[in-house]
Order: structure tokens, then C-alpha cells, then sequence
């Protein structure tokens, strides 16, 4: 799994929450909306912890995020 492939999973469910790239950079990751935008871009990897925060607060699994779910849902 790429940066970018984690990038677009985890921005996929920041969409679906109608979360704002500010609110999500302030809620989630405790990071700038800059850095934030590059992450979701997959310019700048999400750390592992990151990728923790983001499934605890988006209710799915680190595997599900990676594209290693029960289902493999390309989708989520």
C-alpha cells in the first residue's frame, strides 16, 4: 500500500464525515492544514500513529485503512 492509496482511504472517510481539511487537521491529527493537506495528498506519509488516531476516530480498522479489511472494500 502506497502513501497515496492510505492517503485517499483516510481522506474517502474524512469526506464521508463532512469534515473540512481544517477540521480534520484540528480534530484528528493535531497538525497544520497545510500538513494536513499533504498528507491527504500522500505528499507526506501518515505516521503509524497517525493511521491509529484516524481509525479510533472514523470507527474502522488500521487494517481496513491499509486495504487489508475482512472485505478488502476498496471503497470503505
Amino acid at each position: 500500500m502506497t502513501n497515496i492509496e492510505v492517503a485517499k482511504r483516510i481522506d474517502e472517510l474524512r469526506v464521508r464525515r463532512h469534515l473540512t481539511q481544517n477540521e480534520f487537521c484540528h480534530t484528528v491529527l493535531a497538525v497544520s492544514q497545510s500538513a494536513a493537506s499533504k498528507k491527504l495528498r500522500g505528499q507526506i506519509p501518515f505516521t503509524s500513529e497517525e493511521v491509529v488516531k484516524c481509525a479510533d476516530f472514523f470507527g474502522v480498522s488500521t487494517d481496513e485503512i491499509y486495504g487489508r479489511g475482512k472485505g478488502r472494500n476498496k471503497d470503505l
